[in-house]
């Protein structure tokens, strides 16, 4: 009894300290995003693989089956783009991610998003006010962006991050099977960081991704945040159903730049990334 007395102190208090340094480890939006009972899952993953000092990534399915959370203690260049090598296979639809590295580099929680039944048609769900504060921002039409929301099936919708919702659909409306990338820059000198903001015209959502992502490592930029959301387009007239669907696949990733020095060429990037995708859709 004397050890199991030991034993649950001990836990108790690796506990206290893991649970409090966690939250405060993430950021506000993942809070707004994820549900309570995936939240907790995800806490007692990132304590677990504390407690046992676990090397490698954690993979846990969600509770609807619509997400899988990956945990991982140690934060390395590249690690997105082997995540995306490891995910489920491609007969299951990825409709957006959501990635996160702690305030403190002690781990990264990413959470992939799927199509599912649920899932599978247009979100009627969004808030209206966020529809007409993007039109009146960007001067579009409000029907435009009532169809731009409407076709986003990820949690990004409880976000209440204005300004990029506008970021993703201006860089939406700009791409085409002509012009099939876009890239929006935001320096952002007070938390020392850039913010770039990608739309790619696709047919495969995770070789884009999973591109962009090895480029940046390739460039020795480290990902502190980045997201994943992907709009299905409509298939032209007479278009057979079993063809793959062109795909709007938006992202945005936040880049570390402490020194100031990081610099992005948008011109070469849609250039370099115009030419990698076409060799893959």
């Amino acid at each position: 009894m004397d050890l199991i007395e030991e034993i649950r102190a001990d836990i108790d208090f690796e506990l206290d300290d893991a649970v409090t340094s966690i939250v405060r480890d993430l950021p506000d939006e993942y809070f707004q995003r994820i549900d309570r009972a995936d939240q907790v899952m995800h806490l007692k993953g990132l304590i677990a693989s504390r407690i046992c000092q676990l090397s490698s990534e954690l993979f846990l399915p969600g509770q609807n089956g619509s997400q899988i959370a990956v945990l991982g203690r140690s934060n390395y260049r590249g690690q997105l783009a082997t995540i995306l090598s490891q995910l489920p296979s491609r007969e299951t639809k990825l409709v957006g991610a959501s990635i996160y590295t702690s305030k403190s580099h002690d781990f990264i929680l990413d959470v992939f998003e799927f199509e599912t039944d649920e899932t599978a048609h247009e979100n009627e769900n969004f808030n209206e006010e966020t529809a007409v504060r993007i039109a009146d921002s960007t001067g579009n039409d409000l029907a435009a962006v009532r169809d731009f929301l409407a076709s986003i099936r990820t949690t990004a919708l409880e976000s209440n991050n204005y300004a990029k919702l506008e970021r993703y659909f201006l860089a939406q409306q700009s791409i085409n099977a002509d012009e099939p990338v876009a890239i929006d820059v935001v320096d952002n000198p007070d938390d020392k960081s850039i913010s770039v903001v990608i739309a790619v015209y696709t047919q495969d959502e995770r070789m884009a991704f999973r591109l962009i992502a090895e480029h940046l490592a390739q460039q020795s930029l480290d990902i502190e945040q980045a997201e994943l959301i992907v709009l299905r387009l409509p298939k032209a007239v007479g278009e057979a159903p079993e063809t793959r669907s062109d795909k709007s696949v938006l992202m945005m990733f936040e880049i570390d730049n402490p020194d100031g020095q990081t610099a992005i060429d948008k011109s070469k990037w849609i250039s370099d990334f115009s030419g990698k995708l076409k060799l893959h859709s």
